[in-house]
């Protein structure tokens, strides 16, 4: 938890240092969308998601974590509600093997029905509802993290 935005972003930076992640892809949205994030993370590369140059797919690849927001912050279950769309690409949030989530305290709802009811507009080509890190047990019923998307997930949940 962060007291603020600002503080959250401190703890990303910690946590990004800590695991040493030198290639880094971030999607193009609140709250990473306020943030010149190459100058304040002066010590990892970064791709933006719909701003930066280069094949996103290939940076993804071999990016050591991948940093989005949220549209919602399920409460009931403890899942995170991610879209796709301009700027928003599912690839930032399954490819790295770290993904780290920014939740305003605004974004926290109920459950997945409270948050489909208070929407407007369309809907998204692909939603993906995330309860934790990538794992699957259905080979030989050995459990493996990360077989179908990040090994871990880091939720910074903060005040707005």
């Amino acid at each position: 938890r962060a007291e603020s935005l600002d503080a959250a972003l401190d703890q990303l930076g910690g946590l990004l240092k800590d695991i040493g992640a030198e290639q880094v892809v971030a999607n193009d949205e609140s709250p990473l969308s306020e943030v010149d994030l190459a100058a304040r993370y002066e010590d990892s590369n970064w791709h933006v998601v719909g701003r930066s140059d280069g094949d996103l797919r290939a940076f993804c690849a071999v990016a050591d974590a991948g940093v989005s927001g949220v549209s919602a912050a399920l409460v009931e279950t403890g899942s995170l509600v991610v879209e796709s769309g301009p700027g928003k690409s599912r690839l930032s949030t399954l490819l790295p093997p770290v993904h780290v989530a920014l939740v305003p305290e605004s974004k926290l709802t109920t459950d997945l029905h409270t948050w489909t009811a208070a929407r407007s507009g369309d809907i998204a080509t692909n939603v993906t509802v995330i309860s934790g890190p990538s794992k699957t047990a259905d080979i030989e019923f050995t459990l493996t993290l990360g077989a179908h998307g990040p090994k871990r997930l880091v939720v910074i949940l903060y005040r707005d």
